[in-house]
């Protein structure tokens, strides 16, 4: 029809109002209801694309595309409680779609709820092995979970779990970072200080990957490439540059005490 020759030669507001008048005319052709919402996901409209989403999946429960699209729509506007039931009907009616999981684990990480997230990349990964992004979301999810436990066998997952994104897609800068994050939480330096090197390789203005490296630096005792990191820093971020400065300055002083510490025997009386 009219709106859909519109929206394919992108002239999204002409289709909306073509879409309008075909439902006014036919209220209960969801698929009309489904296109007039796409078109306001394409304006970047997506509050206004909620309603028609609805409509369309009231008059046909079992519509994938409208359920998966308003899932989608409900994340990008961070109504994640939403976008979770949306993508589980989605998921009732193709049980083995792999993107939907994976997107309801970035949900539930969404609200820190780690573990459920966890099952949904899972899941995500058994249906796609090659999934390198559901690994490396699963990762990020077991770093944070060591954040709050500190648990070794927790940061060991996450960084299997980088490695295989790596394995997967080597220019994944994020996953280099990330494994970076891994490594260094469990003290392993010499291999977090390779990986943040190519995280920043790939990403030369990457400041937290620099503000990491020199934090790790700082920890193997190489000040002086900690210190040059403070001034590769200062270039990209200066924030940042004065944070790993106030770091290094913090350490050092506790490291120095730690040095001075005497242990004294009480006198006898």
């Amino acid at each position: 029809g009219l709106g859909d020759a519109y929206a394919n030669l992108g002239k999204y507001g002409k289709a909306i109002d073509a879409y309008k008048k075909v439902v006014e005319l036919k209220p209960n052709y969801a698929e009309a209801y489904c296109s007039l919402a796409e078109c306001y996901v394409f304006l970047g409209k997506y509050e206004e694309a909620i309603k028609p989403y609805k409509k369309a999946i009231k008059l046909k429960p079992d519509f994938f595309e409208a359920l998966y699209s308003l899932a989608e729509v409900c994340l990008s506007c961070e109504r994640y409680a939403e976008s979770i039931k949306f993508y589980q009907k989605a998921i009732k009616i193709k049980p083995n779609f792999a993107k939907a999981y994976f997107k309801l684990g970035m949900c539930y990480e969404y609200v820190e709820m780690h573990k459920e997230a966890i099952e949904y990349y899972e899941k995500a990964i058994k249906l796609k092995p090659n999934f390198a992004e559901a690994y490396y979301s699963l990762g990020v999810s077991y770093i944070s979970i060591g954040m709050k436990t500190a648990e070794k066998e927790i940061y060991d997952k996450a960084i299997e779990c980088f490695k295989k994104t790596i394995e997967l897609k080597p220019d994944f800068q994020d996953a280099y970072y990330y494994l970076g994050v891994g490594y260094s939480e469990i003290g392993k330096y010499k291999k977090a200080i390779n990986a943040y090197k190519k995280a920043i390789e790939l990403n030369p203005d990457d400041a937290d990957a620099h503000y990491k490296l020199g934090c790790a630096y700082f920890w193997l005792g190489d000040m002086d490439s900690a210190f040059e990191e403070c001034h590769t820093l200062k270039k990209i971020d200066k924030k940042k540059a004065d944070n790993l400065l106030t770091f290094i300055e913090i350490n050092s002083t506790c490291i120095e005490n730690m040095k001075n510490f005497e242990i004294r025997e009480p006198q006898k009386k």
